[in-house]
């Protein structure tokens, strides 16, 4: 387990960060496990898993979903634009509850 001093973990995940997003995103390494063991393979790092799960969810995890959903907004966006001339159906619906028991 590699307990340093303040910020080193922080340090080392973050100036391979660019290499570690190459892998998960473009390479499609998404399991932290394996992530992690290839890149204290690959780089030579004394990284703990328990930091680099802390930092890789912080950044790929949360930062991933939020591109997703931009690009599924995006999509939806430019998909409906063509719809912009046809009526807006609604369609309404009502509490179906029993109001006495």
């Amino acid at each position: 387990m590699a307990i340093r001093g303040f910020g080193q973990l922080k340090v080392e995940f973050y100036s391979h960060l660019d290499k570690i997003k190459d892998l998960y995103f473009n390479q499609g390494i998404v399991v932290f496990k394996i992530l992690h063991q290839k890149v204290i393979d690959k780089y030579n790092l004394t990284l703990d898993y328990q930091a680099f799960c802390y930092y890789a969810r912080k950044e790929l995890k949360e930062k991933g979903e939020m591109k997703i959903k931009d690009k599924v907004i995006t999509q939806n966006i430019m998909n409906n634009d063509a719809t912009i001339n046809e009526p807006i159906i609604s369609r309404p619906s009502f509490y179906k509850a029993n109001v006495f028991n």
